[in-house]
């Protein structure tokens, strides 16, 4: 393949949604968000109009968003009586730090619309609700969710409650709100009125662990290097001990073990190997974490404590040598 090939197949790759058991009880949390906005225009809604995903980075959970939305037919964009297009869903991010004055700016970037980094945070908020209901969106999904946590005081936290609150419980239309971040958003709900809580169903995406997901990786393995790249497995790949080192690399995450094994079969596409073999994994995370030979997990013995977070650690020890 040439280089805009190998960019084509690369883009292919990376964009399949690999299956996992939390896609499912994500789907029917979201159809029950759907639901309920039918049942709050017939009348008799639930109070409970949030969503929060909330897992560390790389767990998997914004890509299961994208992938959840863009098969949703109530998220879909479409024209209305007056021939205007109406988008029923949209995402932000968040951005950091982020009031209410920030948020109801990315929204009104995210609809084209003029932003006034000047508003107060009441006009802020009764402007968003406004702008939401005037453009026709149901689902507003906050990405980078726990950026609303700007001061981890617990007045800051009940300030953005009641702001968040009001907005999830407005009247004079349906907005249901899907919230994603780290850990940290869980504070978001753990005041002790529970107040927010009270409003909103959670669904979390924890760690993988091992050895009890070795089914899951082995899958992704699969899935990833034989199936959508066409290669075989050395027999060493085969073993228990590459599923592990597997985890380890992808910091016990669901999405970054997804990253390991596409850009480690990637290499191999490139330099036209039909096999995937533990070197293919060595390369790759030498090159991503610019490790020592002994510190890295693909041919270190033993491997299972390493942390490839502290890969460069050597560096970080020499500089404090250097101040002293």
């Amino acid at each position: 393949m040439n280089e805009e090939e190998l960019s084509q197949f690369r883009a292919r790759v990376r964009s399949h949604a690999i299956a996992n058991d939390r896609d499912a009880p994500l789907r029917s949390q979201v159809q029950e968000m759907i639901d309920n906005v039918r049942d709050i225009r017939n009348g008799g809604g639930s109070r409970k109009r949030s969503l929060f995903v909330i897992g560390e980075s790389g767990s998997g959970k914004s890509f299961s968003l994208q992938q959840l939305f863009a098969t949703l037919p109530e998220f879909q964009p479409y024209n209305d009586e007056h021939a205007r297009r109406i988008r029923p869903a949209i995402s932000v991010e968040a951005p950091r730090p982020c009031g209410i004055v920030d948020l109801c700016n990315a929204v009104l970037e995210e609809l084209k619309l003029p932003q006034n980094h000047n508003m107060k945070p009441a006009f802020a908020r009764e402007l968003l609700s406004t702008i939401l209901r005037e453009h026709g969106v149901v689902y507003l999904h906050v990405d980078e969710a726990q950026h609303l946590l700007r001061h981890p005081t617990e007045r800051a936290i009940r300030t953005m409650q009641d702001q968040l609150k009001v907005l999830v419980q407005t009247r004079e239309w349906p907005l249901h709100v899907i919230f994603s971040g780290v850990d940290d958003l869980d504070l978001l709900l753990g005041t002790d009125d529970y107040q927010l809580g009270n409003r909103s169903h959670v669904r979390r995406f924890g760690e993988l662990t091992w050895p009890g997901d070795r089914a899951v990786l082995e899958h992704i393995v699969r899935e990833i290097a034989c199936e959508q790249c066409g290669l075989k497995l050395s027999e060493e790949m085969v073993k228990d001990d590459i599923y592990g080192r597997i985890w380890v690399a992808g910091l016990k995450a669901f999405g970054t073990s997804i990253e390991t094994v596409q850009e480690a079969s990637f290499m191999a596409v490139k330099n036209d190997h039909a096999v995937l073999t533990s070197a293919h994994f060595a390369r790759y995370y030498e090159r991503h974490y610019a490790c020592l030979p002994a510190d890295n997990v693909f041919t270190a013995t033993p491997y299972a404590d390493i942390d490839p977070r502290k890969a460069r650690a050597d560096i970080a020890s020499r500089m404090t040598k250097k101040r002293r």
